[in-house]
């Protein structure tokens, strides 16, 4: 479970720590992340911390590859406080994660202005995203258009995001062609469906969910948003195949159906993927649609290393003192996200 970075690895690790050392050294040693992007350095090493595992240990698994996760770790531990045998042009390149500082931008930004905001606070300027999503002036509708037409870089994705909010079809034929391409038009196309209203999604998910390539993933997508009961019974028959990250929006897909849960297929997911990723929408799906999840699982996703499950812990995991403590850790963790903190709070209230 360490290897996956699940929280019953960590707590694991705790309980019995000569072998939590070995089997954390080990696992910097291997680095078992499947994409390099996976950000587990604080699980690892907040628990290096707690078992007192030197930073010349950690460092001794290998750093000569900057962007390996015992360097990682070890930067991690750096920025809570510990002294590390790196240079500072190393620690330099790591921080604080950027989720943790979203502005906020007024409702009036105009949408030549807002298709160059960052995307996380885009999201978290919902009077601005409403307006765009809602207006009716063709100027802006035609500044999106355009963008979506001839954008480069996160403007373009963010227009063909807007564009399916909006259930805008001018494009719609654009963004099929591309279904399926490795290309910047793939990416905004798979942005448009899956952003796409449920009165226009549904139709075009329950046919395409049975083609393949781009087709499927676009149905799948859109059936993660919108999902209904009628659509459970298939969705459960491809549950099996979902052991890879890129087919989290099945399970997305059935944390939107409650009514019909709960779904052992989620547990086995849970339990058994190796991307932390899946692992917490799984997670979030079983929290949704199983009463039983806090009491199975909550305790542990606390100290999972996907912050998806996490969340999941802080809201759902029984009361008691040691979930007590771990929420205000959580609660005054500065490299904790803005959403986490937020949610330990108010179960600490």
């Amino acid at each position: 479970m360490l290897q996956r970075g699940r929280g019953g690895g960590w707590l694991a690790a705790v309980r019995d720590p000569e072998r939590g050392r070995d089997d954390l050294l080990t696992c910097l040693r291997q680095d078992p992340r499947l994409e390099s992007q996976e950000y587990r350095s604080p699980y690892y090493a907040t628990l290096a911390m707690r078992l007192g595992v030197a930073a010349e240990e950690i460092a001794a698994q290998g750093v000569a590859d900057e962007h390996s996760l015992t360097v990682s770790t070890l930067a991690e531990m750096a920025a809570r406080g510990v002294r590390v045998p790196l240079p500072d042009r190393v620690l330099q390149g790591y921080g604080v994660p950027e989720w943790t500082r979203l502005a906020a931008w007024p409702a009036d930004t105009p949408a030549a202005v807002a298709l160059h905001v960052p995307r996380g606070e885009l999201l978290a300027s919902p009077d601005l995203l409403e307006r765009l999503t809602t207006t009716s002036d063709p100027a802006e509708i035609a500044v999106l258009r355009d963008v979506a037409s001839n954008g480069q870089g996160m403007p373009f994705y963010l227009a063909w995001e807007i564009l399916g909010r909006r259930g805008d079809l001018s494009l719609f034929d654009r963004a099929e062609a591309a279904l399926g391409t490795r290309s910047m038009q793939g990416a905004g196309s798979r942005r448009y469906f899956r952003s796409l209203p449920a009165p226009i999604a549904l139709p075009l998910a329950r046919q395409w969910i049975r083609l393949s390539g781009g087709h499927w993933a676009a149905a799948a997508s859109m059936l993660g948003e919108h999902a209904e009961p009628e659509d459970v019974p298939y969705l459960r028959e491809l549950l099996p195949m979902v052991l890879d990250w890129d087919m989290d929006d099945i399970v997305r897909a059935l944390g939107r159906v409650p009514e019909l849960g709960p779904y052992p297929e989620l547990s086995t997911i849970y339990q058994e993927s190796c991307h932390p990723f899946l692992r917490g929408r799984a997670a979030e799906a079983m929290a949704r649609t199983d009463l039983d999840f806090g009491s199975r699982y909550g305790f542990e996703c606390l100290w999972d290393c996907d912050s998806l499950a996490r969340l999941q812990g802080v809201r759902f995991a029984p009361m008691g003192d040691e979930v007590a403590q771990r929420l205000r850790e959580i609660a005054t963790d500065g490299s904790e996200r803005d959403d986490l903190q937020a949610a330990a709070l108010s179960r600490l209230s």
